[in-house]
């Protein structure tokens, strides 16, 4: 019988920094890019969120709200260095397992029961680890799927630290939960541009159990085609695997803008300046890429990507500028200001050496070993090209 657990870290950020600093715990914790008034909260601890604050609020709005707020910078190295420690933890007990975000994870609990005994068990046990090992505190739900799983997880009714909902009883478990933990429910709302619109509100439609009570004719009139999927999940009826993690090779780079802004050419300049960090770790491995990622936030917390995979292998900016270029000019479609940046390369390939007949450099290519050259001696960030805009 499929058993799915779904793992889950609340605040994980948040108490990752409470860790290094104990002196933050049982205060209002938020995270959020400093000297930045306009920049929207990030993460949001349980006490701040008692105070009326919540992910997107600006940090003035949020200092107004609550004086004795205590704001943080993301580090996203300290959460990935974590996350991956965390893998490391889980995949020495389970097999296949999924990652949803920072701290949270879909478990296949299938089958290991002869191993482990029953999953309340095994749960148990990883929760105890969890907490001395991580010294993180850790909450379970299990199910024969992934949606009650993680819906059992976020019942604010249930105080529970691992919550079983027994085979057969998804659909009255679920029905009288928030509509609005639906993920198709929270994808509509997203979409939504006028933040006060909400079209559940609208139907007056509340909980789960009020989407189950529609046909399937009254659910095709309100939400079209996500009709099936709203029919299918208010019963509680999810049977989309748990997938593994896929391993891959990839160098990046990210910048946390001190203040938002949508100057086009800055922001050009920063993400050539993030292209550098990269392509000198790339050079640095003996590496060439094919493909590479540009990331933006904008100040409302919504994350756009586009990745371009290239019809040569690069290993140097002035290959691949123009279409550097082509991908930040699509992506950069909004006017809303932008808080962070990221860029990617993958599809990593070993460098073949090959002698040319001719001048193996371009004047690019030599300029930028000399400055690899500088940074092998000073650090990655020692020094950049410039350019004008």
């Amino acid at each position: 019988m499929r058993q799915i657990s779904y793992l889950s870290i609340a605040n994980f950020e948040i108490e990752l920094h409470r860790i290094l600093n104990p002196s933050l715990k049982n205060r209002p914790v938020v995270i959020a890019v400093e000297k930045s008034d306009r920049a929207g909260l990030l993460h949001v601890s349980d006490e701040a969120r008692k105070e009326g604050l919540k992910n997107g609020i600006p940090v003035a709005v949020a200092k107004r709200l609550c004086r004795d707020m205590v704001l943080i910078s993301p580090k996203l190295d300290l959460y990935k260095r974590a996350q991956f420690k965390l893998i490391d933890k889980i995949a020495q007990k389970i097999p296949l397992f999924e990652i949803d975000k920072f701290g949270n994870f879909f478990l296949d609990l299938s089958g290991l029961r002869k191993l482990y005994g029953p999953c309340q068990d095994l749960a148990q046990c990883m929760r105890k680890e969890i907490s001395s090992d991580f010294k993180l505190p850790s909450t379970f739900g299990i199910s024969k799927n992934k949606l009650v799983s993680k819906l059992a997880v976020e019942d604010l009714t249930s105080s529970e630290e691992i919550n079983l909902v027994p085979t057969g009883t998804e659909k009255p478990y679920i029905s009288p939960l928030s509509l609005e933990l639906l993920p198709i429910s929270q994808k509509l709302l997203q979409k939504v541009k006028k933040p006060t619109s909400n079209i559940f509100k609208d139907l007056r439609l509340e909980t789960i159990g009020d989407i189950s009570a529609l046909s399937r004719l009254q659910l095709l009139v309100a939400f079209g085609a996500h009709a099936e999927l709203f029919f299918r999940n208010s019963r509680g009826i999810d049977n989309s695997p748990v997938r593994a993690p896929v391993k891959k090779l990839s160098i990046h780079a990210e910048y946390y803008l001190k203040e938002q802004t949508n100057h086009t050419g800055f922001l050009l300049e920063k993400i050539k300046s993030l292209f550098e960090i990269v392509f000198f770790k790339l050079r640095k491995m003996g590496k060439l890429s094919g493909s590479f990622l540009i990331g933006i936030r904008y100040s409302d917390l919504k994350f756009v990507e586009k990745r371009k995979l290239t019809k040569i292998l690069f290993r140097h900016y002035h290959q691949i500028e123009a279409d550097v270029k082509e991908v930040f000019y699509h992506i950069l479609s909004r006017r809303t200001s932008v808080i962070y940046l990221y860029v990617e390369l993958d599809h990593l390939a070993n460098l073949e050496v090959q002698l040319s007949l001719f001048d193996g450099q371009n004047v690019n290519e030599k300029l930028e070993s000399q400055l690899d050259q500088i940074k092998l001696k000073f650090g990655d960030q020692a020094i950049f090209s410039g350019s004008s805009f």
